[in-house]
């Protein structure tokens, strides 16, 4: 049986008011963000992210990764203007007093610095070992390295240069701890054609200057430091 094809020509629009805005603040700049009616809603801001996100999600479900959030191509009118963007189920809605935590703010708030300043001077196999380690004993979640390492996995595949510790999280409920669905990918496939990959540029060259995060800006050593302590997965 042939894999079906996503189709792209079918795209919703949606509109939106200024009540329903949340400007969100991304490590590359700013991006609006909206939810509505259960479904979170973002415009493109540095290129096509909704784009980068939907062929993500398209790739992730022919992986062996089955928790992740799917994206959808959809224009959205906001103050009378019409932009690109992609819109996504709001995985939280079914979740009662469920909240999503970064594992930035679990480290800031259970330890007493920030963690920039914990991994600062570590190799990059000892940050993420010292990561892995750190959310596992606060939440027990013994396979967060192996989560870990799918993300990464997935980041080297589709380039993905905006993976901070901002959008590595866990699911927090009355004291339980769960892992958070893969989600914001939209820095995937060179999708900042506004400033670090302009498209009369020749793509192919570029991509030789995408750099990785969070641990290092080389996506092959987060890789293998990452297989080297979990395995691939």
């Amino acid at each position: 049986m042939k894999n079906k094809k996503p189709n792209l020509s079918k795209q919703s629009i949606e509109t939106v008011t200024s009540k329903q805005s949340k400007q969100m603040t991304t490590s590359k700049g700013n991006q609006l963000k909206f939810l509505k009616n259960s479904f979170w809603y973002k415009i493109d801001n540095l290129g096509y992210e909704g784009a980068a996100e939907f062929i993500a999600s398209e790739i992730l479900k022919l992986s062996n990764i089955s928790n992740f959030v799917e994206y959808h191509l959809c224009e959205i009118k906001y103050h009378e203007r019409t932009f690109h963007g992609c819109k996504s189920k709001d995985f939280l809605k079914d979740r009662r007093d469920t909240q999503i935590i970064s594992v930035a703010r679990l480290h800031e708030k259970f330890s007493s610095t920030d963690l920039d300043t914990a991994l600062k001077k570590k190799s990059t196999r000892d940050q993420i070992d010292y990561l892995v380690n750190f959310v596992t004993d606060i939440t027990g979640l013994q396979n967060f390295g192996v989560y870990l390492t799918k993300i990464l996995e997935l980041d080297t595949l589709i380039l993905n240069d905006d993976r901070h510790f901002n959008n590595i999280c866990i699911l927090e409920n009355g004291g339980f701890f769960s892992l958070c669905p893969v989600f914001d990918n939209g820095g995937a496939f060179l999708s900042d054609t506004k400033y670090d990959y302009p498209l009369e540029k020749n793509s192919y060259g570029l991509i030789h200057d995408v750099k990785a995060k969070p641990f290092s800006t080389d996506f092959d050593a987060q890789l293998q430091a990452c297989h080297a302590l979990y395995g691939s997965h």
